[in-house]
Parts: C-alpha cells; sequence; structure tokens
C-alpha cells in the first residue's frame, strides 16, 4: 500500500488512503466527478425518474472485469436496519422493450416496483442477463425450438439441446451492490425461483421470500407452466388455455448472410406484441363478437359509443375501443380481456448477430399485405423505456412506429441494440444524469461533457439488414416529428449507398397513424 500509495522511488502521490476505499453509501450522492469503487464494481451515480407507481432514484454500477453493468432502483430510505424488500430482476428485451407478451417479465417487473412503491422503501436490482444468462440470440433459438415442436418441448428442453445451462445468471456482484448502496438489513427477496434463493444464501446473505405471483395469458402459459414443472419454480398454477402459433415455424441452423459476412441469422419465430391501449387487430368475422362482449362489460345496449371500426386491406379490422370498459368487474369484464389476450399483434422476431460488434439486432416484421410499400423504421434501445415511466417521462415512438406499420400491413422495425446514440449503456447514463442535475441543458451539450459524440451508430449495418428484407426496394422510412433532417440523413445515405430504393419517408403523428411527407 505505501509503495501505491506514495509513487514509484517515494516520491509524492495525488492518492490517499481514502480515495482507494469506497465509502460505505457514497454511491447514493456521488459528486459528478466522484466514482466509489468496491470489490469488481464501479458506481457511475444516481439520478430521481418518475415511475407510475412515484419517484424511484435510479443507480447504476460498471463491473470493470467485464464491462458489464447493473442498475438499482431504489425508493426511500434503504440503508436502515429494517427488512428491506428486494427484487432481482433479469432484463427482457422482447418484454420489456418489443412489448411482448410470451412471458411474464415486464409484468413482474411493473408488480416489484409496486410492491416497493406500497411499501415506501425497497430495491430493484436490474441485471443485464437477458434468457436467463444465455444472451437474446440463443433465446430467439429457444422460442424458436419451442414453437416449431407445437409446444411438445419446453424452454429447458431447448437449452439443454443447444448445450446450455438451464440458468446461467451470476449473482456474484450482489455483494458489492449491497456495499455500495449502504445496505445492512436483512433482503424480504421477490422471487418464485429457487436458485436466486440459493445464490444468495452461498454469498452469505440473510434473506426471507416473498412471493411475486403475475396473471398468465395464452401466450405464456406454456412457459410459465415449464418454469413450475422443469424448473422448481414456486408459481400457482393457474390454468389458462394455451394459445395457438399464427403460423408453422421452421427451425434452421444459423447461418452467415452472403455479401455481409458479419451477420449470422441465429433464430425467427413469431412474437406476440401488446397492442396499445384500445387498439385491437382482429378478423373481420369476430368484429360482432367482440361488440357483443363490449356491451356485456359495459352495461350499454350499443357498442357504436365504444367501439371505432377500420378496415384494412389485409382483410383484417383494426378496432378501437374505450379502455375504460376494462374497469369493469364480474365475469363480463373477464371474457372482455380474455378475447383481448388472445388477438396480439403477431410479427416475425428475426434475429441476428453481428461478429463485427459482438450485438444482437432485432427486426420485427409484419407483413399481411405484401403489395403495400414497406415501412420501415429504426429504433434505438433505450433502457429507461424498459421501465413503467410516468407519462410525462414515457416516449410513444415505438408504439406508434409498430402502429403504422399494423395499419400499413407490411414493415419492419430494426432494434439498434445499443444506447446512447449508440456509445451504449455507460454513456446514456451519463448524459442523462448530467442533464438531470442541470450540468447540460441537452444530450448534445451532455456529451461534450462527457467527451463523446453524440451519435456512433452503425448505420451501414442497419442498411445491410433492410436490404437483406427488401432487396433493392423500394422502402418508406418512418421518423419522428422530434428527428431533424441532420438525424435522417446518415440512415439515408447509408440505405441508399447498399443500393435500395428509399421511396419518401412518413412522419409519426402524436395520435394514432401516420401521415405521408414529401421527400
Amino acid at each position: 500500500m505505501d509503495a501505491l500509495v506514495n509513487g514509484a522511488g517515494g516520491s509524492p502521490s495525488r492518492w490517499d488512503d481514502e480515495s482507494l476505499v469506497a465509502l460505505p453509501g457514497s454511491a447514493l450522492g456521488v459528486g459528478r466527478t466522484g466514482a466509489p469503487i468496491h470489490g469488481r464494481l464501479e458506481s457511475m451515480g444516481s439520478f430521481p425518474v418518475e415511475l407510475t407507481h412515484g419517484t424511484f432514484q435510479f443507480h447504476a454500477f460498471e463491473s470493470l472485469p467485464d464491462r458489464s453493468h447493473v442498475v438499482a432502483v431504489s425508493m426511500g430510505d434503504i440503508g436502515s436496519n429494517d427488512p428491506l424488500l428486494v427484487r432481482l430482476h433479469s432484463e427482457c428485451i422482447t418484454s420489456e422493450t418489443l412489448g411482448g407478451c410470451d412471458c411474464d417479465c415486464v409484468q413482474q417487473l411493473d408488480k416489484a416496483l409496486s410492491q416497493i412503491a406500497q411499501e415506501g422503501r425497497g430495491v430493484l436490482f436490474y441485471l443485464f442477463q437477458e434468457g436467463r444468462g444465455a444472451g437474446y440470440s440463443n433465446k430467439g433459438r429457444d422460442r424458436m425450438a419451442v414453437m416449431n415442436s407445437g409446444n411438445k418441448i419446453n424452454t429447458f428442453d431447448a437449452y439443454h439441446a443447444m448445450g446450455l445451462p438451464a440458468d446461467a445468471r451470476s449473482y456474484e456482484m450482489l455483494s458489492d451492490l449491497v456495499h455500495l448502496l449502504n445496505i445492512s438489513a436483512d433482503l424480504r427477496i421477490m422471487t418464485n425461483n429457487p436458485l436466486k434463493l440459493k445464490a444468495l444464501q452461498d454469498a452469505g446473505i440473510s434473506y426471507v421470500r416473498d412471493e411475486l405471483s403475475v396473471p398468465s395469458n395464452p401466450h405464456n402459459a406454456h412457459y410459465l407452466e415449464s418454469k413450475k414443472a422443469a424448473g422448481g419454480h414456486m408459481i400457482t398454477a393457474q390454468g389458462e388455455e394455451v394459445g395457438t402459433i399464427p403460423w408453422e415455424v421452421r427451425t434452421f441452423l444459423p447461418r452467415r448472410f452472403e455479401g455481409a459476412a458479419r451477420f449470422t441469422h441465429t433464430a425467427t419465430y413469431p412474437l406476440p406484441i401488446r397492442p396499445p391501449e384500445g387498439m385491437l387487430l382482429i378478423p373481420a368475422s369476430a368484429v360482432e363478437a367482440f361488440k357483443g362482449l363490449v356491451m356485456s362489460a359495459s352495461g350499454e345496449e350499443s357498442a357504436s359509443s365504444l367501439v371505432g371500426e377500420f378496415p384494412l386491406s389485409s382483410g383484417e379490422v383494426l378496432v378501437e375501443f374505450d379502455p375504460s370498459i376494462l374497469e369493469a368487474v364480474g365475469p363480463e369484464k373477464q371474457e372482455l380481456s380474455r378475447f383481448i389476450a388472445k388477438h396480439p399483434y403477431w410479427f416475425n422476431d428475426h434475429i441476428y448477430h453481428d461478429s463485427a460488434s459482438c450485438r444482437d439486432f432485432v427486426v420485427l416484421e409484419h407483413s399481411k399485405v405484401e403489395r403495400e410499400m414497406p415501412l420501415v423504421r429504426v429504433q434505438s434501445e433505450s433502457y429507461l423505456q424498459r421501465f413503467p415511466l410516468a407519462p410525462e417521462e414515457r416516449s410513444t415512438s415505438y408504439q406508434r412506429s409498430v402502429q403504422a406499420i399494423v395499419e400499413n400491413g407490411n414493415g419492419l422495425v430494426v432494434l439498434y441494440p445499443e444506447d446512447g446514440g449508440g456509445h451504449g449503456f455507460g454513456a446514456a447514463f451519463l448524459q442523462e444524469r448530467f442533464m438531470r442535475e442541470g450540468h447540460a441543458d441537452s444530450k448534445e451539450a451532455a456529451a461534450d461533457l462527457i467527451g463523446i459524440t453524440q451519435d456512433a451508430r452503425d448505420y451501414k449495418a442497419l442498411a445491410l439488414l433492410v436490404k437483406h428484407h427488401y432487396g433493392d426496394g423500394p422502402v418508406r422510412l418512418v421518423f419522428t416529428a422530434e428527428e431533424s433532417e441532420d438525424e435522417r440523413l446518415p440512415l439515408l445515405l447509408a440505405i441508399e449507398e447498399v443500393g435500395v430504393v428509399v421511396d419518401g419517408w412518413i412522419d409519426l403523428d402524436e395520435e394514432r397513424g401516420c401521415e405521408a411527407s414529401q421527400d
């Protein structure tokens, strides 16, 4: 220690003993240049965020050995000695970002935050360990195999066939998190997973278990039953009818693109996506049945004032209804809810692994009317948007893009897998923190403060994915009104550079649908 503090040859150093050790509680309020470290984790600071359940504090940490991150979302005094309500939650891009309803992850996230808010005190650790630690590509291969079998095998069978452990997640960083957040209380863990409890026991952390159960739906019923039967999860059986898979799913060996060998196509499977509140896409033959359920649940003699119909060229009908109907109680409301749950928006979820950047790109494809000009939306990932943000914090650009593509009958959403303008989570968190703390008044100013460029996205990769799906085009791009010409130009140029014809674009309307724009 003396050699490290004094420097080579005993010369004075600007370091002192305290700078080498993280002080208890320091991660709760570090200055702009502070960065406490304990064990493998470095604190990146924190800032408050308004969620639908109240004001929470978002803390971020980076693992120095492997450059991964973990977020802690807290409320109240988590440093007191009273037993602390805690959730260990692993990310789920499918449900939290894309709105998929074939698992229960986003409902667990929302309910855990709700229960913390009800008590006024607790913390949720958000772990970037997709697919039970196997990654998004392997999670997609799992879903593809299960659907190909017609649900005759389960997720654990698929993982075993791929040579993967049933659960590869690690909770070793928890002791460092507890230290940096100055948590000394016993933990009340909200979980149904016995492996999480064993990990806490192995880490020597005292805990008791709190159950965390959420309702099932037709698209995740088989998955939840698999977790109970094969994974040992402590889930109460719910008896939900398993929904049907809308089209044949074929498995294939991962294969690289011709002409773009950086990409490996790892999986494709149908993903059921929750429609926006008050929207539904159903066959024309089911409209009258839906109206009948609406009248029964609302007590109205006519559904005309509660339901709007918009026939689409696909032969389906887009239905807009008053979502307050679902606030009713009784069996009529339950029947209506079941009907709605059986009719998600169906997209093909294509997953491409990029060996050049070590990222997984997700392309959602909706193709009901191939003769229509396909719409293409590039959507950048946002870790904050995975949480149930208050309306004034929430962006609806993804949901509006999905809605525009469904109405059009044909199109893609390409998810750019790095937040922070392509720089990654660390840059995104620091940008947000510095703006909220008043150190910068815009993302551009925050980027200058951090020392990064504003946009580091790989537009060539995005263009190659569009070309893979639509060849030479033509395609029509989808932008939000907030995106300037300078933000649109790099994508336009990259797509045209790979030989895809861009036939104009549309700006998403602030309400529902889209309006054409001139190019």
